[in-house]
């Protein structure tokens, strides 16, 4: 994840501006903002999701996020830490700059714009709808402290904080985004990382993997939600990081370390195994013909494989090149009959994660390897 800050590059105003015809790139609607409050951001990613790293003054901050600052101190489900409040107001008094030496976490419910800059494509503006709603994920009691201690004005103009932008789709996001921080943060007090934790880690290894591979640089679309008709690519992120998921369930229960050179070369291994994903890495069968003719841009089928793939991971190192070279002989084709009635139905391909157990079997055959209890 690249959550980078440019002190230098990171000046915000503070004015509302008109569009200029400046070539932008909206993270949420294609509608271009006719009145926004512009600042320079850095552009990164977390989790295969766009983020953006800025520095704002601290009034300004507070005065974007008071209706999340509200609405947050009267939360039942999310109770204010009134201790932890109190001795951040009284360093507000003394230090205020050290309460901010780490980035706020922000959400917006509503209009970004990135303009990326011509000489570095991650450095550039970022346009926020005045109308957005600014929800803070992390930072809620320190901001709330700067109330408290009654920081002046001038005190405030001269304060600056780093911020983290991350787009929010709709309230569910948000709820779900609220979750698991809340996760993460009673996991660090056991010691233990919590399921969504685990999930987000797996998901970062996961986006790392992708450009360690040719044939998932090639498949996986990093960008869109969904795979469009004529996209080139065979599967979403979130599709390929669901796959890798059951590496991860192993890494536990077998306590082997999973590295995203260890995924990229799993589903490498399998690219070169698999003719139609060989002819897909080197441009001689298209996407859409993958998608069209074989099951193997079906997210069932991917879940599958990772399964798999997880299982072939405890077996002898010298082993696992002759388990996955067994599926060299598998008919991927959609009218195969291999498929008839757990991937395809009726002639359509079927999804739902309730297909994912029946391939499964069918690859542990194939491979000749003992189902996992």
């Amino acid at each position: 994840m690249r959550n980078l800050i440019d002190n230098e590059s990171a000046e915000v105003s503070k004015v509302l501006k008109r569009s200029t015809s400046r070539q932008s790139t909206p993270t949420q609607s294609a509608e271009k903002l006719t009145t926004f409050i512009e600042f320079s951001a850095i552009r990164g990613t977390q989790a295969g999701r766009p983020q953006y790293a800025v520095i704002w003054p601290v009034g300004m901050l507070i005065r974007l996020s008071a209706e999340s600052l509200s609405r947050m101190s009267r939360r039942p489900s999310e109770p204010i830490d009134a201790r932890l409040v109190d001795d951040l107001a009284e360093r507000c008094e003394t230090e205020p700059e050290r309460v901010f030496n780490q980035p706020i976490l922000l959400g917006v419910l509503g209009r970004l714009a990135f303009l990326p800059t011509e000489s570095a494509p991650d450095m550039g503006v970022l346009r926020l709808d005045p109308a957005a709603r600014v929800e803070i994920l992390d930072g809620f009691h320190r901001l709330a402290a700067i109330k408290q201690a009654g920081i002046s004005e001038d005190q405030l103009a001269d304060l600056s904080a780093a911020i983290l932008i991350s787009p929010i789709r709709d309230l569910y996001d948000l709820a779900k985004r609220r979750r698991a921080l809340t996760n993460c943060a009673g996991s660090a007090k056991t010691g233990e990382a919590s399921p969504l934790e685990r999930r987000v880690q797996s998901e970062q290894i996961a986006n790392e993997s992708v450009a360690l591979s040719p044939f998932l640089k090639k498949a996986v679309d990093l960008s869109q939600p969904t795979i469009a008709l004529r996209s080139r690519r065979l599967f979403t992120f979130k599709t390929y990081a669901r796959a890798c998921r059951p590496f991860f369930d192993a890494r536990r229960e077998h306590t082997i370390p999973i590295t995203a050179e260890q995924l990229a070369g799993y589903w490498q291994s399998l690219a070169d195994t698999l003719p139609d994903w060989q002819g897909f890495t080197t441009r001689r069968i298209g996407g859409g013909e993958v998608r069209e003719k074989t099951v193997l841009a079906n997210a069932g089928l991917l879940r599958a494989l990772g399964r798999l793939g997880a299982r072939v991971l405890v077996e002898p190192p010298a082993q696992q090149p002759k388990l996955i070279a067994r599926l060299a002989g598998v008919d991927w084709r959609r009218d195969s009959p291999a498929w008839q009635g757990t991937l395809v139905a009726d002639g359509k391909i079927r999804t739902g994660s309730e297909i994912e157990d029946g391939v499964y079997l069918h690859l542990l055959k194939v491979c000749r390897l003992g189902a996992d209890g």
